[in-house]
């Protein structure tokens, strides 16, 4: 079990928000991402709530040449 599976089994959320940016690694994510500081890299970013309440709040970063696909 995940801890965001474990999380949400636990403290449900009402209300999500995800989003979708371009950024330039820094010098933790490039040695992170095993690249250079400044490359471009694709950035993710969601919030939960319960009600008004912050329930969590978290970034993924990929490395450069990430690909999202989304099929319909």
């Amino acid at each position: 079990l995940s801890p965001n599976e474990w999380l949400v089994s636990e403290v449900p959320y009402t209300n999500a928000e995800v989003r979708f940016s371009a950024t330039r690694a820094d010098a933790k994510i490039a040695n992170l991402l095993k690249t250079v500081v400044g490359e471009p890299i694709f950035l993710s970013e969601r919030s939960t709530w319960l009600a008004e309440t912050p329930v969590t709040n978290v970034r993924f970063y990929f490395a450069p040449a990430y690909q999202m696909i989304a099929r319909y």
